[in-house]
Formats: C-alpha cells, structure tokens, sequence
C-alpha cells in the first residue's frame, strides 16, 4: 500500500483515475483548484493550485510515495499566454520541487503524443524518435519543456523512478476537449486535399495504463495509441459536421481572422499543420515492456463519443 497524490483529480480524466484506484488498498489524496463532483470514500481531497508553494510542504508532511501529475490547461485555453505557461510549465516544476527532498519514489507524468508534431509521409513514432512541436501551438510547446524538466530531474534523481505518459487524442464518453468541441460544430473550414490520420486513445485505457504502471512499479516513456488511425474529414461527417473545403491561402486566412477576432484559440499555423500530417505512435513498447494491452481500437473510442453525445442530446429534448 502507498500514498499517492493525484493533481488535476478534478478534471474527467482525474476522476476516473481516482474512482479505479479508489478500490485498491492504497492511501489517495487528490488536488486540484476545484471541487471534484464526487469523491469516492477514503479518498481525500485538497484543494491547491499546482503553483502554490505550499504543496512542498503538503508532500512531505503527507509523506506522499507516488504522484500522478494529471494537472494542466488543455486546449481551448483562455488568451492569456503567460498565465497558461505558469500553469502548465511552472506547476509542473514546482511538483517537481516539492518530490526532491521528500519521500516521492515515483512520479507519473502524462504528456502527449503532440510532442512528435506529426508526419507528412505517414511516419510512426517510437519514443525514442525526437520531439518537435507544432509550430503555433502552445500546449505542445508546454509538454516538451515539461518533458525536458522532468527529464532533467531524473538525471538529478536517478533513484526516483520516472514514468511518462504520451497519450494520442483522448477520446471517450465523458471527453472533453478541443477535438470534441470541433466535433459538435454545425460547419467546419478544412484544408483542400486533406488527407490526415488521426489516432485516438480510450479515455478507459489511460486510466488503465497509469494504475498498472502504479501496480507495476513500471519507468520509462509509453505512447498510448489504439490500433488503429481514422480519417479526419470521414470523422467530421460522422458527427454530422458539414465540411467546406478551402485552399491553403483561405484556410490560412480564416483561421487568421478567428484567431484577431478571439474566436478561435488556435494559430492558422496549428490548424494548418492538424489538417496536413497525420500523428501515429507505436504502442508495442506498452504492451511489451509495461504489459498493458488496449481495451478499444480508435474506432471504439471515437463511436463511444459519439454515442454519449447522441444520448446527451436525446434526454435534454
């Protein structure tokens, strides 16, 4: 049995975390800015902000042994560039101050398999392939600077174990993110002679993933990615979404304007770089190395979506 701490418990991957890791004998306590909407018995809850500098305090008096660093602003952030860095960036680093001199033997980070930025030829990525963000997206940017520092205090902690997350697209039931908003447009703009691949991964498999590398003791890096790559345009049809193809100086020049006009909170350059290369990671180190095994394919999680949405929309008529 181990103590854990969970940043970002409140968030919807947090709280099925937190839910699965509930029915274990382990000690939890969760934090976040807000209250969760429900927490299971014998969980405690704290309510910090991941810059608050007294959580090095809280760590140590907890006697905190594994930390799940869930804790960052996803895309669509709020126009404000410097208070996302400090979140996402700076918090990270203070939970990494706060596990140097405590009694933290293990940390688990999720970053994200944006940090590969993507292929034009179809190219899998491996993690041991080099990072190289989007240009224009600053949550990409986050992640790989974060990547750096706790690869950094690894080398600094060589007898704290490491383990890191990159998930592709979170896709699920109760998913909430950028890819679900532009899934529930009326009308989407998209680049002519698109023809990227998308791969998304379970939000039931990440939650998996991390509890077995906390059961496991596992380090190191993993891509978590189904078995399978959909195409974006087929996704957007599917959701209902009507699609108007654009050439490159229009796309560009739309999503420029959406972008001065604070509609959009993503750069022509992103959007760009999304509709013209595809991200495929290779799971085989997973299943391999930490033995996890994929519950959903890409076309299961996405259907999951899609039906919750149907549902949701049903019972509010």
């Amino acid at each position: 049995m181990a103590c854990i701490l969970i940043t970002g418990v409140s968030g919807y991957i947090g709280q099925k975390l937190v839910a699965q890791l509930a029915q274990s004998q382990h000690q939890l306590f969760g934090t976040d800015k807000r209250q969760p909407t429900r927490i299971p018995e014998g969980v405690t809850f704290c309510a910090f902000d991941i810059r608050d500098r007294r959580l090095i305090e809280l760590i140590k008096t907890l006697q905190v042994e594994i930390i799940i660093h869930l804790a960052y602003l996803i895309p669509p952030y709020p126009f404000k560039p410097r208070v996302n860095y400090d979140i996402n960036v700076n918090g990270t680093r203070n939970i990494l101050e706060a596990s140097k001199n405590a009694s933290v033997q293990h940390i688990i980070y999720t970053s994200s398999s944006i940090v590969y930025g993507g292929s034009k030829e179809g190219k899998v990525f491996s993690e041991i392939d080099s990072v190289n963000a989007i240009d224009g997206f600053e949550y990409a940017s986050h992640k790989i600077e974060s990547e750096n520092d706790v690869l950094k205090f690894q080398k600094e902690f060589p007898e704290k174990k490491i383990t890191m997350f990159r998930p592709g697209p979170i896709m699920g039931p109760t998913t909430e993110n950028c890819l679900t908003m532009a899934y529930q447009q009326k009308k989407m703009i998209v680049l002519k002679g698109t023809n990227s691949r998308i791969q998304f991964v379970h939000e039931d498999d990440v939650v998996g993933a991390i509890c077995l590398a906390v059961e496991k003791s596992v380090g190191g890096v993993f891509n978590l990615g189904a078995d399978e790559t959909l195409g974006i345009a087929d996704l957007f049809q599917q959701c209902g979404v009507q699609i108007q193809y654009a050439a490159s100086f229009w796309f560009n020049l739309w999503y420029t304007a959406m972008k001065w006009l604070r509609i959009s909170p993503f750069s022509e350059k992103f959007l760009h770089g999304v509709c013209d290369t595809s991200l495929v990671v290779d799971n085989s180190k997973t299943k391999s190395t930490l033995g996890y095994q994929f519950q959903y394919t890409s076309k299961q999680a996405f259907n999951a979506y899609v039906k919750h949405r149907q549902l949701t929309k049903t019972i509010a008529v």
